[in-house]
């Protein structure tokens, strides 16, 4: 049997509980009393799965399928969110495998809707960028990308007709400030520079 070393407040009435020097899980003054958890009593394995499974993983899983009825996360901000509220390992992995086996989550279609979100208005460097910080595998954003080429010179001109039709782009200095802004956005020089001589012949 393990021993309870200590149970620390973490916050709206729960507590972190650590067993044999190692936090465990979090629960609830109510759980506390209910499985009659005191600091250097003893835990069985019986009773510590009980609590892993009826009530941390339960509590996990609803706490993510809340969070993706709200907005489209990818697997990687889901396992963040849990970590963030203390969920042990074992027990998000276990929510990662159920959010995957029932498409709750799928990291390809995140990328793919999100790529058609945004390939009107963010350069390709902008989106794989975004989508590399949500975790998203190379092999996803290339084979969508492939999919769902996107004509940056087009994009550019869209652009510049949309959001930057009050700068005189034949005034050295406007030019300039508009060039920066895009190269901001992730686009290149070279592009950049095309599609401004393009957009000028058109006015």
């Amino acid at each position: 049997m393990c021993i309870i070393t200590d149970i620390k407040p973490h916050k709206k009435n729960s507590f972190m509980i650590y067993i044999d020097e190692e936090y465990k899980f979090c629960l609830y003054k109510g759980e506390i009393r209910r499985f009659k958890l005191e600091i250097g009593s003893h835990i069985s394995s019986n009773t510590m799965n009980i609590i892993l499974d009826e009530v941390i993983y339960k509590r996990a899983r609803e706490r993510a399928l809340y969070i993706i009825e709200r907005s489209l996360k990818t697997e990687y901000e889901i396992r963040q969110k849990l970590k963030e509220a203390k969920y042990p390992n074992e027990i998000i992995e276990r929510v990662i495998e159920m959010l995957n086996k029932y498409d709750f989550i799928n990291d390809y279609n995140y990328a793919k809707m999100y790529v058609e979100y945004k390939m009107n208005s963010k350069s390709i460097t902008a989106i794989k960028n975004d989508l590399y910080k949500k975790h998203i595998s190379k092999e996803i954003i290339s084979s969508i990308l492939e999919e769902s080429p996107i004509d940056e010179s087009e994009l550019i001109i869209n652009l510049l007709k949309k959001k930057y039709y009050k700068f005189d782009l034949e005034e050295l200095e406007d030019k300039r400030k508009v060039i920066n802004k895009l190269m901001y956005k992730g686009f290149k020089y070279a592009q950049i520079d095309d599609a401004i001589n393009k957009y000028i012949k058109e006015l």
